[in-house]
C-alpha cells in the first residue's frame, strides 16, 4: 500500500508540468526518454562525454537511469574543426560492440552550434549495412512567452463553443522528434489490421502502466486490439506500427505525419478536459469506436461499464453528497 502512495507523492512534487509550460523544454532530456522506452534502441548522443554522464539520469525517469547512453565524445578540436568524423567512428564503434537492433543518434547543443548535418551522416553509414537513424534538431526551439497566454485563451473559447479538443504543438521538447525520427525513418507501410489501434505509452501519470492494461482490456472487450505501443514496444513492433487504423496520442506532430505518410488516423487525448469524469471516460471510447466505425460494438460495453461503475460507487457518492 506504501508504494503507490509514494510513488504518487513523487510525481506531486515532480516539477515537470510547471518546467514544460513556463521553461525551455531540455530537448536531450525527452530524446533519450523517448529512446529508453524502445526495446532494442540504443541513444547515442553527438556530443561531449559529459552529456552523457549527465543524462543517464533522466528527470523524466528519475526512477530508473539509463546506464547504455553513448556519445560521440566532442572535444575542443571537433567543436573547432567539426565533429562528423568523430561521429562516424562512434556509430561504427557502437554497432561493432553491441549490435543494437537501431542506433538513433540525437544531436546537442554543441551540435547545433557546429550546423552537424547528423542526418546525413546516418544515411551514409546505412549504406554501410549500419542500422542508424538521426532525430532532426529543432536547434533551440521551445514555447515562447506567448504560449501559456494563448492556450487559456484556447481552452476559453473551447469551453464556450463545446469543442473542447486541444491540440497545440509542444516544441523543441526532444520527446516528439525522436517521435517524428520514428516516423520518418523507421515505419514501413504495413498491410492494415482491421480494428487496431497503437498507443502512445508516455504522459499517463504515476499509475500509466496500470490504466494502459485497462485500456487494453476494455479495447478487447470492444473487439479492439492495440498493434503496438508507441514507443515502448520492440523495434520490429514499430517498424509495422502504420498497420494500426488508429493512433491514440498526447502529442500531435508526429501523429499527423504518419497520417500524411501512411494514412493512419489520429485522435488526440489532450488536457482540455473532453475526457474527464465518468462521462468523460465514457467519450473516450465512444471517440475511439466513432473513429474506428465499430459504434454498434462500442456502446453496449461502455453503457454496462458505466452502470457497474455507478454500483460501485453508489454508496461513496451518497456519503459526499
Amino acid at each position: 500500500m506504501r508504494q503507490p502512495f509514494f510513488e504518487d507523492l513523487m510525481t506531486a512534487m515532480y516539477p515537470s508540468g510547471l518546467l514544460h509550460t513556463f521553461g525551455v523544454n531540455g530537448k536531450i532530456s525527452g530524446s533519450v526518454g523517448a529512446v529508453g522506452e524502445m526495446q532494442e534502441v540504443l541513444p547515442l548522443l553527438h556530443s561531449p562525454r559529459g552529456c552523457g554522464f549527465h543524462y543517464r539520469y533522466s528527470a523524466r525517469r528519475r526512477h530508473q537511469p539509463f546506464y547504455s547512453v553513448l556519445t560521440s565524445n566532442l572535444e575542443e578540436r571537433d567543436i573547432i574543426c567539426g565533429g562528423e568524423e568523430k561521429l562516424r567512428q562512434a556509430i561504427r564503434d557502437a554497432w561493432s560492440r553491441y549490435r543494437p537492433g537501431l542506433i538513433m543518434v540525437i544531436p546537442s547543443p554543441i551540435s547545433d552550434i557546429l550546423n552537424e548535418d547528423v542526418r546525413s551522416v546516418c544515411a551514409e553509414l546505412r549504406r554501410e549495412g549500419i542500422s542508424v537513424v538521426g532525430v532532426q534538431s529543432e536547434l533551440f526551439s521551445h514555447r515562447d512567452k506567448n504560449y501559456t497566454r494563448n492556450r487559456l485563451k484556447e481552452l476559453a473559447r473551447q469551453t464556450i463553443t463545446g469543442d473542447n479538443r486541444l491540440e497545440m504543438e509542444l516544441k523543441g521538447c526532444g520527446f516528439t522528434e525522436a517521435l517524428y525520427a520514428l516516423v520518418e525513418q523507421v515505419m514501413e507501410p504495413s498491410a492494415q489490421i482491421p480494428h487496431s489501434i497503437n498507443i502512445e505509452t508516455v504522459g499517463w501519470g504515476s499509475e500509466g502502466k496500470a490504466a494502459l492494461r485497462e485500456l487494453e482490456v476494455f479495447l478487447n472487450g470492444c473487439g479492439i486490439q492495440v498493434n503496438t505501443w508507441i514507443p515502448s514496444a520492440p523495434l520490429s513492433s514499430l517498424v509495422h506500427a502504420p498497420a494500426a487504423e488508429l493512433n491514440l496520442v498526447k502529442r500531435v506532430r508526429w501523429a499527423r505525419r504518419m497520417r500524411e505518410k501512411f494514412g493512419t488516423a489520429y485522435l488526440h487525448i489532450g488536457g482540455a478536459g473532453r475526457y474527464a469524469g465518468l462521462d468523460g471516460i465514457c467519450t473516450f471510447y465512444r471517440d475511439i469506436g466513432q473513429a474506428l466505425r465499430m459504434e454498434a460494438a462500442v456502446e453496449p460495453v461502455v453503457l454496462a461499464a458505466r452502470a457497474q461503475a455507478l454500483e460501485e460507487t453508489a454508496e461513496a457518492r451518497r456519503r459526499l453528497g
